[in-house]
Formats: structure tokens, C-alpha cells, sequence
């Protein structure tokens, strides 16, 4: 599993701002993650800069609590200091000069500069392994977040959100900070300080954008809607160039078989699968499948695994798919898996499944893909259909069932019958 957990919000699908608690006369009591997100609303909350943690004053009063980063929320400046260089939110924005988020209602500053303009800044700690929290913009002016297990260096995050096409990056505060609330819960802490997170003095807050008038009253679609991607398990790039292809073309033919019942979605090519995801939620996907093709030297191939994570309501969806794939395909362990560790699966609304395909090494893998990715795609659809149910197409729809046949019909369909 990853060490890196990458979070990317496109501005069409999320509300995002900044809050945080301001300079006073008395202490400020640092809020827990829940807390935070009871005051604001927000459907996911993160930690943001840190704060003095020492007793005492100022000149500006008590600095216990005080945040020691710049922090701009709602308008109003919250704390001062952090690098020269501001995230600016709505849109995001990389800017440069202290304090300088003025033109944005929501901005920050962070610990450390890790990423400017696509170019890994240096100085950047490659020793001390703990977890860190950061966040950014990629190169399209998408939000992300980036938290990581408690082995990660400051070097290894920039060198991972370089890949992933971030654009400019902060670090923020981590450690035992680091954390991640998410719909009414806890989901990833891991130097966890408390049941609900380490108290921390400011925060980046997330909000869904309603869905369309039409669905808050209720009112279903004409169509399911299926989204397929080809993302890969943790970045754009899954396996080689010849093995994407064909997992392409096996998406390519579950299309065929499913558009003229369904909405049928497939993530772009250089998605990557936090991206992937979070188009899937945009359109409000009532299943998403993510495909993975990979190689083995070893073991019997070909063969294939499919995995759903604890309470996403896939399991049903994955059985149905795992009955219908080729018998000339052998399991690599009997059942679904479950696997809370796979990054597109994570944040998917809709009940979601990972299926992972595994062929042998070399042009003899690559070969027999080719030769079965129609197969593949087809039984995918079939187990899909299963689970969705079979509506009829718009053809059939159309066609109105006569009742009574005309006797030169008759004549002309070849069929027998008696005149009376």
C-alpha cells in the first residue's frame, strides 16, 4: 500500500475555504477536526498551519493558540509568518511575497515551500521519516491535499507530487496533527492524538456542491449511470505502454455493451485516479469499476483479483462481476477482497469496484490480452448488468407490442395457420 494519500478537488465540484481562530484577549482553546466541522459545515476537514503550543503574551495578547503561519479565512487575516510563498484559494493561485493573499478571501502560507512552478524547491529534509500533511495546486488549478503514512520524508512528498503534476506545493503542519475528517468521522490519522484528531488552531474545509435541483427532489434518472476507469491503482500510469492499451480496449468493449442501456462514463487517458474519482462523484456515478492490468513473472496467470473497501456497498456489484469472468481466467484467491487502501476507491460515492488483472511477462502477457480483451470487456458487462438490472434500450422502449396481425403479415413470416 502507498504512503502517500493524494486528495485532488476540482472548484466545480467543491466549496472550499479556510477557517481558523483569531488573534483574542483570552487563550484560544485549539478545536478538534469533528469540532471544526460541526462550527463550519464541511463534509471534509483538514489541519492546516501550526500554532503556538507555549504560554505567555505579547503586545497582541495571549499566544497560546496563536497561529504562527499566515492564514487568510472569510476575508480576515487569522495568523502571520510561513514561507514567502501563499496558496491562494477560489481559484487557487501561487503567489509570492509575505502575507500576501490579500486579493483571496482564503489563502495560506505554509511551514516550507516543497513545490514552485512544477520545480521541486531544494533544501528539503530526505532523512526524518514521519507523517506530513501539505497541500497545493496541480497544474489544471485543481485543490489537493496530500497526507502520508508516518515513513515519508519532506523530499520523498515533493517527489511524489511532482509526479502526480502538481504545480505548487506547502508543507504544513504533520505529525501528530496530520489528519483527515471525513463525513462524520475519523478516516486517516496516523499519529492519531485522540478519537477525533489532535486539536489544531485553523483548517481547510470542503463542502459538495449541491446536485442539480432535480435529484435533491428525488427524482431518478432516465438512466444508471456507470463510470469505468482505466486510471490505474495510484497514479495515471499502469503498467506498459502496450498493457494500457488493452486495458483500454477492454473498457472500450464493456462500453459497447452497456451504452445503449445506460449512462456510460470512461475516465480520460491521463487521469489520474484521485482525478478519476473525483469526476466519477461530479457525475454522481451510481457504480464505478476501476481496471488494472499488471505482469507477473511468477504464479499462475493469467488470473485476476477484485477488491471493494469495507462498508461501500460493492459487494453485491463485485460478485456479480466475479461470476461472470472467463473461465479461462484463475482467481488468485477465492471471494472478494477487501481493501481500504487503494486510492480511487477511497472517496467514491457510488458502490465501487477494483478489479486487477494479471498476466504473464513480456509479449506472451501482452498477447493474450490482446487476443481477449473483447471477452474481458463483455463478461465485465454482463456482471454489471446483473447487478444494475436490464432495462430495455430506447429501441425496444419505442416499439409498441401489436395486438393482432393482419393475415398478409402472416403469409410473409412463413408461419402455419389454419383459415376458419
Amino acid at each position: 500500500m502507498s504512503k502517500f494519500r493524494l486528495d485532488v478537488y476540482p472548484p466545480k465540484g467543491y466549496t472550499i475555504w479556510i477557517d481558523g481562530l483569531m488573534y483574542a484577549s483570552q487563550p484560544k482553546t485549539p478545536l478538534t477536526l469533528k469540532e471544526w466541522a460541526a462550527k463550519t459545515g464541511a463534509d471534509i476537514v483538514y489541519p492546516l498551519a501550526m500554532y503556538n503550543m507555549s504560554h505567555g503574551t505579547d503586545r497582541f495578547g495571549p499566544i497560546y493558540g496563536r497561529t504562527i503561519q499566515y492564514v487568510r479565512g472569510g476575508g480576515r487575516d487569522i495568523g502571520y509568518g510561513g514561507t514567502e510563498y501563499v496558496l491562494g484559494l477560489n481559484p487557487c493561485e501561487q503567489m509570492y511575497g509575505a502575507n500576501s493573499g490579500g486579493t483571496h478571501k482564503d489563502a495560506c502560507s505554509g511551514y516550507r515551500t516543497a513545490i514552485v512552478s512544477g520545480v521541486i524547491v531544494p533544501g528539503l529534509d530526505h532523512k526524518i521519516k514521519r507523517s506530513h500533511n501539505a497541500n497545493g495546486m496541480m497544474k489544471n488549478g485543481d485543490y489537493f491535499h496530500l497526507l502520508t503514512e508516518t515513513d515519508a520524508t519532506e523530499a520523498e512528498c515533493a517527489a511524489y507530487m511532482k509526479g502526480q503534476g502538481a504545480l505548487f506545493m506547502l508543507m504544513q503542519d504533520g505529525g501528530g496533527a496530520t489528519g483527515k475528517f471525513f463525513d462524520g468521522s475519523l478516516v486517516f490519522a496516523p499519529e492519531k492524538e485522540g478519537p477525533d484528531g489532535r486539536p489544531t488552531c485553523s483548517v481547510v474545509c470542503l463542502r459538495r456542491i449541491s446536485p442539480p435541483a432535480a435529484e435533491k427532489e428525488g427524482k431518478k434518472p432516465a438512466k444508471k449511470t456507470v463510470y469505468l476507469s482505466n486510471a490505474g491503482p495510484e497514479t495515471g500510469v499502469n503498467g506498459s505502454g502496450a498493457l494500457r492499451e488493452r486495458k483500454e480496449r477492454i473498457l472500450e468493449a464493456a462500453v459497447s455493451e452497456l451504452k445503449a442501456r445506460y449512462d456510460v462514463f470512461q475516465s480520460e487517458k491521463a487521469m489520474t485516479a484521485p482525478e478519476a474519482a473525483a469526476d466519477s462523484n461530479l457525475k454522481h456515478s451510481d457504480i464505478h469499476i476501476a481496471l488494472s492490468v499488471d505482469q507477473a513473472e511468477e504464479g499462475i496467470t493469467p488470473a485476476y483479483e477484485v477488491f471493494v473497501r469495507s462498508e461501500g456497498g460493492a459487494e453485491d456489484l463485485a460478485g456479480k462481476i466475479l461470476a461472470q469472468l472467463p473461465l479461462f481466467m484463475h482467481a488468485q484467491d477465492s471471494g472478494v477482497k477487501v481493501d481500504n487502501g487503494i486510492l480511487e476507491l477511497r472517496e467514491l460515492k457510488a458502490p465501487a469496484v477494483f478489479l486487477r488483472i494479471i498476466v504473464k511477462g513480456g509479449t506472451e502477457g501482452e498477447s493474450w490480452l490482446s487476443e481477449n480483451t473483447a471477452p474481458i470487456g463483455k463478461a465485465l458487462a454482463r456482471g454489471i448488468q446483473d447487478f444494475l438490472g436490464d432495462p430495455p434500450t430506447a429501441a425496444a422502449a419505442a416499439e409498441k407490442p401489436k395486438d393482432t396481425i393482419s393475415v398478409s403479415e402472416l403469409k410473409k413470416s412463413g408461419i402455419k395457420y389454419i383459415e376458419l
